[in-house]
């Protein structure tokens, strides 16, 4: 295998490996690693690919990005020639590569074997689904959810048959989709390398089958582990757009706010929490803290509806389920999921807003009792201090008696935005709350997920002055 003038000595010898156990094994390691999100089976068939560094490459990322095996017809490449094993890096002894597939030279044969072909071929964005930044694939591949699915990469110096091209679009149009990876001048940047274009599309499929498919192409899927004593942990996903300064970012005082949710009910964990609201909601990890403790019904309430969205593709994506009454702001496809535990709503709230909350008291999503308010970095800037506290003390006295009252963080940005007078002028107080060191960050979330935040998460959560922790009640 080694291309050098004088290489070391043979290290092993190796058989080739048997497609169909290969197969067999690669089937069971994908199932276990694409549990939560679409079902997809998808694999890779090179036309006449000729450069066996290409194949090799493209042999990599389909063992790296889920696919299930990979393909190569007539006039392709050798896939066991060293060069491709090199550029291969440890792909062709676990990843099935079956070559000179003579049966898929056709369109009838293409689509009697896969339900859906993929066809990225081409630079040109005309009549091409825009694989970026788009919602139209996901949207295209819910329903081959379990079938299979065929990505179709041209060779380097033709792509694809026009004839081939043409016998697929006439036999089953509905079942071809044509991808378009988009580039700052297709005009004068011809085309990708074909193992290039096949990895763009790969790390997409492989995003989908993932769960990845609720995510903008910004935002980051963060993974959290709770920790709790004796019993399971809990864990999170949160989509998080790091370049965002509002509510599609996941802050530090969540996490220190879901930390301290998790040990105040802890003493209570055979009495279930009832409805929740969250204020601000964000991303709206506290609300979904609320929900894996147990909570019947979580409300989660902001300003935005692109935030409400976002937060309810959240819930999706851990299991929640949505109330049957909810609001608009969420995909409908959200209410086919069961409850893990309980479900949750989501409300267009503005803070300052008498009128909303009557309405929501009209509307019967503020009718009940409240157990627990939740604000995370809701005082964020002086401007909102007013409005903020002015919704809370409404809030208090509409859904009253709210149990536990409002747990609250608070990120301390500006030592001189205080807001002691605020509280006063709306019948509140706060008490300051603290985690010992039974309850400190460090032994609320583990040590790999502490260590995969954003490096300047570190420093917020474990400097008490930071985020600072409250609960806001009326005054008596």
């Amino acid at each position: 295998l080694a291309d050098a003038a004088t290489p070391q000595a043979c290290l092993a010898v190796f058989p080739k490996p048997d497609p169909t156990k290969a197969a067999e094994i690669r089937q069971r390691r994908l199932d276990a690693v694409t549990s939560g999100g679409l079902r997809l089976d998808y694999s890779v068939l090179c036309w006449r690919v000729s450069d066996p560094a290409n194949v090799g490459g493209i042999a990599r990322l389909s063992w790296c990005l889920g696919a299930r095996r990979l393909l190569m017809t007539p006039g392709s490449a050798n896939p066991w020639l060293p060069k491709a094993i090199r550029a291969g890096a440890g792909a062709h002894f676990d990843l099935p590569i079956v070559s000179n597939c003579a049966e898929f030279s056709d369109a009838s044969q293409l689509l009697s074997a896969f339900s859906r072909i993929l066809v990225a071929c081409s630079a040109r964005p005309k009549d091409s689904l825009l694989l970026t930044g788009s919602r139209e694939l996901a949207d295209t591949l819910r329903q081959d959810a379990g079938s299979s699915i065929c990505l179709l990469l041209g060779s380097e110096a033709n792509g694809l048959p026009d004839e081939l091209m043409k016998s697929l679009n006439e036999a089953a149009p509905e079942r071809v989709t044509m991808l378009h990876v988009p580039m700052s001048d297709y005009r004068q940047t011809a085309s990708l390398n074909v193992a290039a274009a096949a990895g763009i599309v790969l790390h997409r499929l492989y995003s989908l089958a993932a769960g990845g498919d609720l995510l903008d192409p910004a935002e980051n899927l963060i993974n959290l582990e709770f920790l709790r004593p004796g019993r399971q942990a809990i864990r999170l996903k949160i989509p998080s757009d790091p370049l965002n300064q509002l509510g599609a970012r996941l802050w530090p005082s969540s996490l220190k706010l879901s930390c301290l949710l998790m040990r105040q009910l802890q003493p209570h964990q055979d009495e279930q929490l009832g409805t929740c609201l969250e204020l601000g909601c964000g991303c709206g990890l506290a609300g979904a803290m609320a929900l894996a403790l147990g909570a019947r019904r979580v409300t989660f309430t902001d300003s935005s509806p692109k935030v409400l969205n976002r937060c309810a593709k959240q819930c999706r994506l851990n299991g929640f389920s949505m109330s049957a009454a909810s609001s608009s702001f969420a995909e409908p496809d959200l209410k086919r999921f069961r409850a893990s535990v309980g479900e949750f709503d989501c409300r267009q709230l503005c803070w300052g807003s008498l009128d909303q909350l009557l309405q929501g008291l009209a509307d019967g999503w503020l009718a009940q009792p409240l157990d627990l308010i939740l604000a995370s970095d809701c005082l964020y800037d002086p401007a909102v201090f007013d409005s903020f506290f002015a919704t809370l003390s409404g809030l208090f006295r509409l859904a009253s008696p709210v149990r536990l009252g409002c747990l609250m963080s608070a990120h301390n940005r500006n030592p001189d935005w205080g807001f002691a007078r605020l509280l006063a002028r709306y019948g509140l107080r706060a008490t300051p709350l603290t985690l010992d060191d039974a309850d400190s960050v460090e032994a609320c979330i583990s040590a790999d997920c502490l260590a995969s935040l954003p490096a300047d998460f570190a420093s917020c959560l474990l400097e008490d002055e930071t985020v600072q922790l409250f609960r806001v009640t009326p005054e008596l």
